[in-house]
């Protein structure tokens, strides 16, 4: 690409040239670098022209862990530091978590307002094992009409919604509130975690679409901590797009007024 040139009546220069990449949240953006030279030709000032700044889509995210009696109590003490962990780990983000146990019935571990004042994680270690069935349908339908969708919760009714599913078990009860469904209308992406014997089948139903990529599965769990990273990149890349099917692109590349995207086996120009 080639240099813009242009001179003012004061015999000033201005050179541009757009070659400065500049990385927001895994898009390179490209933007021109336009420098003044004085009649001497010395550098005086420079500036980038239309700087894409990097924005952070707030996104409001609830873990979803299962209570049910299958789990011992050092299983369930493992859910909760691998919660804490993620959370961690995210800290310096724009995600604001809550937390819900679930098992025959559904309780609130902490609601947004609670990760905002801090006492989350205090909470979060202190909750009891309630050892019950697995009605995880019912449970999403409590997830959704108690906090990402409550304001008095301290959701944000315009941020991207999210649910980590964290299970050992399948279903035990039906969708009879049509949960997933809504889920889908609501654009929530839903993360799946399955663990022991559980049907991988019954997982991918859990998950949003590409259902495969946002379902994972593991022995048993002890090995939670091996997926922290590979969760936190599926999170890390909730709030650095502000489209949900960002996850379905390979490459992104733009500039002012030029942008190319690789998806699938296509190249977009625009």
């Amino acid at each position: 690409m080639s240099s813009a040139v242009s001179s003012d009546a004061g015999g000033r220069l201005t050179s541009c040239s757009p070659y400065l990449p500049h990385e927001c949240d895994g898009n390179s953006y490209l933007n021109g670098v336009c420098v003044q030279f004085n009649s001497r030709l010395q550098a005086v000032s420079n500036f980038t022209a239309a700087y894409q700044e990097c924005t952070k889509r707030e996104v409001n995210l609830v873990f979803l862990f299962d209570g049910s009696k299958s789990l011992k109590s050092e299983e369930f003490k493992m859910n909760k530091i691998f919660i804490k962990y993620v959370m961690k780990k995210l800290s310096n983000s724009s995600i604001k978590f809550a937390a819900v146990q679930f098992a025959t019935t559904f309780r609130t571990v902490f609601d947004f307002n609670a990760y905002k004042d801090g006492s989350a994680k205090d909470k979060l270690m202190k909750e009891p094992h309630m050892y019950s069935l697995t009605n995880t349908h019912g449970a999403i339908d409590y997830v959704l009409k108690n906090l990402l969708n409550s304001v008095s919760s301290g959701a944000d009714l315009s941020a991207q919604k999210a649910l980590v599913i964290i299970t050992d078990g399948e279903p035990t009860d039906f969708d009879d509130e049509n949960a997933l469904r809504r889920c889908d209308e609501q654009n929530i992406i839903r993360l799946v975690i399955g663990v022991g014997k559980v049907s991988l089948a019954r997982l991918y139903q859990l998950a949003s679409e590409p259902k495969m990529n946002n379902t994972f599965y593991i022995q048993n769990y002890n090995r939670l901590q091996g997926l922290l990273d590979d969760l936190q990149k599926k999170i890390y890349n909730i709030e650095g797009s502000k489209d949900t099917h960002s996850k379905d692109r390979q490459k992104e590349l733009s500039q002012s007024g030029f942008s190319v995207l690789y998806h699938k086996d296509s190249v977009i120009v625009g």
